[in-house]
């Protein structure tokens, strides 16, 4: 997946949220960039920022499907400027898609999934108002115990505490790494919500 945006916090945000769920992210800081690079890995979707210097996300599209053919990415354009006529120019230039900032989380993920023809396996223990996050199956799930422990101090809002903990079952079993990380990753955007949905479906069921 590339993502495309002269904004290097943007570029970092959509990288902290998509790195966990297991995609392959390349970048570029300008529409040339994501030209290049789109050319050079090939990558299945493409997330343009509309605004980026030396060539805009919408041109940068129309180069992408111009020189890859049937071979380019789905693209998605993604700007802060939602009026109607941006909208249409994204789906005149090729965009399959258009999403206005600030998104949510699950409006991307609606979106990526549609495209890619993905379908994500949903925590299915999401608190009352909380929205269901994808996340990747893991090789090795934590034992019920650290997953209750996990959920407690996710719940209490302990940031530092729960990376602790992550990195502390990672540094006692290797095989719990690809959950530590996870964790580590929501964790450093705050994420909490997002961390009692992951560690909830680890966690012993409620007697009947």
């Amino acid at each position: 997946m590339l993502v495309a945006d002269d904004h290097e916090p943007n570029r970092v945000l959509l990288l902290d949220l998509l790195q966990p769920l297991g995609f392959d992210l390349v970048t570029a800081a300008d529409g040339e960039e994501a030209v290049r690079v789109a050319r050079e890995t090939r990558p299945h979707l493409a997330l343009l920022d509309v605004r980026m210097p030396n060539l805009d996300g919408l041109a940068a599209a129309r180069r992408i499907r111009d020189e890859l053919g049937d071979a380019a990415p789905v693209a998605i354009a993604i700007s802060a400027s939602a009026h109607d006529q941006q909208h249409a120019n994204a789906l005149a230039a090729g965009c399959v898609a258009f999403l206005a900032k600030p998104f949510k989380d699950e409006e991307l993920f609606a979106l990526i999934g549609r495209h890619l023809g993905l379908t994500w396996k949903l925590s299915d223990a999401a608190a009352p108002g909380e929205t269901a996050a994808p996340f990747p199956t893991l090789p090795f799930p934590p034992a019920p115990a650290q997953a209750d422990q996990l959920f407690e101090l996710a719940s209490s809002g302990d940031v530092a505490a729960v990376r602790a903990f992550a990195q502390k079952l990672a540094a006692e079993d290797p095989r719990l790494a690809a959950f530590a990380a996870q964790v580590t990753e929501l964790a450093a955007r705050f994420k909490m919500k997002a961390i009692r949905s992951l560690v909830s479906r680890y966690r012993e069921p409620p007697p009947a």
